[in-house]
């Protein structure tokens, strides 16, 4: 008679290939100041099939739709207003560092009162600003809110749709672009992702190799700081740093995730000879001719594992944990072994629970 079981599936990836791996710089830096900026306004999407906001609960609802009402030379009462047609909302948008005026950016529209759906909303025009409270696009149109729909009636989901936030692509248009130069710049600082001094000097190096001058210097474990030569092209010469390749180096990093059983695994990670006993499985991890040889005895287990078997791998935590996943190790039990490794000293990498 067979047994029927489920089986946990344990996810165990690379961070990163082995020692080190070849990229451009431009995937794992950038260049410091030249990044987006958030602007934010305030204002009313109109439109709404009795899901706006109750007014009489609203306040800043109500005083805002009076105000745009006087515009057009009109006096009401904000308390004689009854709609549940107008809801109150924050618009926010990415403002890329070059953005010109009369360029168009996508905004998200969120819901600050009682609405229950901005869906079928238009916005009305809204100006957005950046904290130093200048205008730097103006935003108006439909609103789009995202809806579940199955892909068959036989299905029942239950939905985790937001009918309150909602977008606009394309829907603001940019009247002011930022005060930032590039050629008048005498350095360029490139800025790593990932802090890492050896990174950074090897960014460093590369870029002295790819271009005369001796341009380049590593400040510290993020910054590299680049000269600009005189009467150069800072576009051109950005340009090329950013397609230089180069070696990357990566901190030994275990994640674990005991909610969802998964690990992550960087190729940096090594283990020290060391001895497991866990349950009824006996591992025994030590060098033998040189390398390192991973033996792993189970007694009979109708619900876990597949009997016993012998391992031979490299000194990385990833080929043992291979080898405990062929013996059906569940994902609780290799969360365990990991964290005895690490207590035990065995383990050489940083290890984080999430």
């Amino acid at each position: 008679m067979f047994k029927t079981f489920t089986v946990s599936i344990f996810l165990s990836f690379f961070l990163f290939g082995g020692a080190s791996a070849k990229t451009r710089i431009k995937d794992v830096s950038s260049i410091a100041g030249v990044r987006e900026n958030f602007i934010m306004g305030y204002g009313l999407v109109s439109g709404l099939a009795a899901t706006g906001d109750n007014l009489r609960s609203s306040v800043f609802t109500r005083q805002e739709l009076g105000n745009l009402l006087s515009r057009f030379g009109m006096s009401i009462s904000g308390e004689a207003v009854r709609t549940r047609n107008v809801a109150a909302v924050i618009v926010t948008a990415s403002l890329p560092t070059f953005a010109q005026p009369g360029g168009h950016i996508d905004v998200k529209v969120s819901a600050v009162g009682d609405c229950t759906s901005l869906s079928g909303g238009v916005l009305l025009p809204t100006t957005l600003s950046g904290p130093d409270g200048m205008v730097y696009a103006i935003a108006q149109g439909a609103v789009m809110v995202q809806r579940f729909s199955p892909a068959s009636a036989d299905v029942r989901t239950k939905s985790n749709e937001n009918l309150t936030t909602g977008t606009i692509l394309g829907g603001a248009v940019v009247e002011a672009s930022t005060d930032f130069a590039l050629q008048d710049r005498e350095s360029i600082d490139v800025v790593l992702h990932n802090p890492d001094f050896i990174t950074a000097v090897a960014i460093a190096d590369r870029i002295n190799d790819m271009i005369s001058g001796n341009l380049a210097s590593a400040i510290d474990s993020t910054t590299v700081k680049v000269k600009i030569p005189k009467q150069s092209n800072v576009i051109k010469l950005i340009a090329n740093i950013e397609a230089i390749e180069i070696n990357t180096d990566a901190k030994a990093l275990v994640i674990v995730n005991d909610t969802t059983g998964t690990v992550i695994i960087g190729g940096n990670v090594k283990v020290k000879p060391v001895a497991i006993a866990h349950g009824n499985m006996v591992l025994s991890i030590g060098k033998e001719h040189g390398m390192l040889r991973t033996l792993s005895s189970k007694k009979s287990d109708s619900t876990r594992g597949f009997g016993v078997q012998n391992f031979s791998y490299g000194a990385t935590l990833n080929g043992i944990v291979e080898g405990l996943n062929r013996l059906g190790v569940l994902p609780k039990d290799l969360i365990d072994i990991i964290g005895c490794l690490k207590s035990a000293g065995a383990l050489d990498a940083t290890v984080e629970i999430k």
